[in-house]
C-alpha cells in the first residue's frame, strides 16, 4: 500500500528535506508551494494525509484545512512556525489531527505521522519484534476488532506444536 503525503510548504529547504525523508521511510511525497498549487494537486490525486503550513504566500493554512474538512476526510497535520496557542487552538477546532511547531526533529514528525495513518485506518499494521518486521496487512489480515487473535490463529500455522504461545502474551501487550 502507497501512502500518499501531500506537503503543502513554501520553504524550499524544508521541502527538500522532507521530500527526502518521506521518500525513505516509503511514502509518496507530492508537494505545493502555493495553496492553489495545493488545490490542484488534491483534484489530481487524492492524498491519504496532508503537511500543511499555515503562512503560505497566497493564503493561509487554516482556510485550507477548512476546506478539506469539509469536502473531504483526510488527515492533516499542521507544520509550522506559528507557535501561539490561538493558533495551535484553531487548529485543532478546524479538524486537524495534529499540530507540530518548527523546527521540528524528522523521527518524531514520522511518528507521529504513522500514528495519525493508523489512527484514520490508512497505515500499515506493523509487528516488529527484534530484527523481524510483519507487516500484517500485506500478509493478509484487516482490520478486524480483534486481529490479535487473527494474528494468533496464523501464528498457530506455523507452530503446530504451540512453541509461540509462551509470547502471546507478550504479543497482546505489544499490539495494543
Amino acid at each position: 500500500m502507497s501512502v500518499t503525503i501531500l506537503l503543502v510548504e513554501d520553504n524550499e529547504a524544508i521541502i527538500m528535506g522532507l521530500e527526502y525523508l518521506l521518500s525513505q521511510e516509503g511514502y509518496q511525497p507530492c508537494t505545493a508551494r502555493t495553496l492553489r498549487e495545493a488545490e490542484e494537486e488534491i483534484r489530481e490525486r487524492t492524498p491519504d494525509l496532508v503537511l500543511l503550513d499555515v503562512s503560505l504566500p497566497d493564503g493561509n493554512g487554516f482556510t485550507f484545512c477548512k476546506e478539506i474538512k469539509k469536502n473531504d476526510n483526510c488527515p492533516v497535520i499542521f507544520l509550522t512556525a506559528s507557535e501561539e496557542e490561538a493558533d495551535v487552538v484553531r487548529g485543532f477546532d478546524l479538524g486537524a489531527e495534529d499540530y507540530i511547531i518548527k523546527p521540528f526533529r524528522n523521527r518524531e514528525l514520522i511518528s507521529r505521522i504513522k500514528r495519525v495513518l493508523l489512527r484514520c485506518g490508512k497505515g500499515n499494521i506493523l509487528l516488529k519484534c527484534r530484527d523481524i518486521v510483519l507487516n500484517l496487512e500485506e500478509m493478509g489480515f484487516e482490520r478486524l476488532p480483534s486481529w490479535q487473535d487473527a494474528l494468533e490463529r496464523y501464528l498457530k500455522a506455523f507452530y503446530p506444536r504451540g512453541d509461540f504461545s509462551g509470547n502471546m502474551g507478550f504479543v497482546r501487550q505489544f499490539c495494543k
